[in-house]
């Protein structure tokens, strides 16, 4: 009679075996936890607003109206929380899921509900503001919580809920011990993950929200000496971090766009194309072409004594574009001709060094628009050196095509003389 049971128990135990993952243990356990913490928070209801013809067979009751249900409710669910916090400490549970899962349930659970999640949220919110995927979600779901205790009679009976919401858009974790109030000053994930804020659709809804839990907070008048410092430190960082916010949402919301130049991309075309003189026949267009007269004409029999790209009627803005689209045009991959980088550096008027020259002086326009082709904004100028550069006008483009070396004396040359230097 006792060999049945056993047989009995190998067969079940092989046939789990059969279909067990290791690597599955820690997703599955974390599923239990969830499913039971679920199936707790389900008994916590709220009773149903009443509508009009029906008449209310019974009175509502819920599971913590009642002394002796709270009690072994509160008892049960605080045993599951020890239980959940030894799992996780311990990597048994596994952390995105659990993590995955509480962040859904602070948008989708009720108002009586959202006190214990907030709760549950609180004590797991370092691993949810490392992440973006778990924190704008999470941010999200607050902020819906908040303007649905707004905008319910319920709100002055869940102050602390609110709180507790305002909390999870703070950071507590600093240098100086401080009160209650103060915590509520320094917001949590905007100075962590600030790039849970950027989101179009979310800055469209929430963005008045947003901006009064995050600014429109007064320093309290219980910090006093370096607790004040510290609360206008992170004020200024919060300031900071929801101007960028504000900057990238408004951009993806094609809000607050440059204004438009429709001159410059004509211009530039001008610069760049072929000037053909009009007295040439349609029929000889493109096989008999006598006159070139901008960057794309130069060719071998270019005279540069007699060939002109900068006006002397040119103001600063109209010179700094000219270089600009001069030095590009010498270095972007969609020209051809090696001699583009010899012909710039020639192009270019002989300048010297901004350090010897006068403030209103050209030279120092002309430098500062290489500097800024450069993009070298954040680094101090480096002077012009008084190297001895070839004398652009008495070289011939043919040795410059034919000799590497010519080549790259020339393009050492170009970025010389525009401040630089070459690796």
């Amino acid at each position: 009679m006792l060999r049945y049971p056993g047989l009995y128990g190998t067969y079940e135990f092989l046939a789990q075996m059969r279909c067990y993952d290791p690597t599955q243990y820690s997703v599955e356990w974390a599923n239990v936890i969830t499913a039971y913490l679920k199936k707790q928070l389900a008994d916590i209801g709220l009773p149903s607003a009443p509508r009009p013809g029906l008449n209310i067979k019974s009175t509502f009751k819920g599971v913590l109206s009642d002394p002796e249900t709270r009690d072994r409710w509160i008892s049960r669910f605080q045993y599951c929380l020890s239980l959940l916090r030894s799992f996780y400490s311990e990597g048994l549970v596994d952390n995105r899921t659990f993590l995955a899962w509480l962040v859904l349930q602070m948008r989708f659970c009720n108002l009586a509900q959202a006190s214990f999640v907030a709760r549950l949220s609180d004590e797991y919110l370092a691993g949810i503001v490392v992440c973006r995927a778990l924190a704008h979600p999470f941010v999200e779901g607050c902020l819906v919580k908040m303007m649905e205790i707004r905008s319910t009679s319920a709100r002055p009976h869940l102050p602390h809920l609110e709180d507790m919401l305002r909390i999870f858009l703070q950071v507590r974790k600093t240098s100086v011990p401080v009160t209650r109030e103060l915590t509520l000053g320094i917001k949590k994930t905007c100075l962590v993950m600030p790039d849970s804020f950027v989101s179009p659709h979310m800055w469209i809804v929430h963005e008045g929200l947003i901006r009064d839990v995050i600014i429109a907070q007064s320093c309290p008048a219980s910090a006093q000496g370096g607790q004040q410092e510290v609360v206008q430190q992170f004020r200024n960082q919060l300031k900071d971090n929801i101007a960028e916010v504000a900057r990238r949402n408004d951009a993806m919301l094609f809000r607050n766009l440059p204004p438009r130049v429709l001159a410059r991309l004509s211009e530039a075309v001008v610069d760049v194309m072929v000037d053909i003189s009009p007295s040439i026949p349609s029929r000889c267009l493109f096989t008999n072409i006598v006159s070139y007269q901008h960057l794309n004409s130069i060719s071998l029999n270019t005279d540069f004594d007699t060939f002109t790209f900068f006006d002397s009627q040119l103001t600063d803005a109209q010179f700094a574009s000219k270089v600009d689209r001069l030095l590009t045009w010498s270095v972007t991959p969609l020209q051809y001709g090696d001699h583009r980088p010899y012909a710039a550096v020639t192009l270019l008027p002989p300048q010297t060094p901004p350090a010897k020259c006068p403030t209103n002086s050209p030279a120092v326009h002309i430098h500062q628009a290489r500097t800024d082709f450069l993009d070298d904004s954040f680094a101090p100028p480096v002077p012009v050196k008084d190297v001895a550069l070839p004398r652009a006008r008495n070289m011939d483009l043919r040795t410059v095509a034919k000799k590497p070396s010519r080549l790259n004396l020339a393009v050492g040359g170009l970025f010389r003389a525009m401040g630089g230097r070459r690796n």
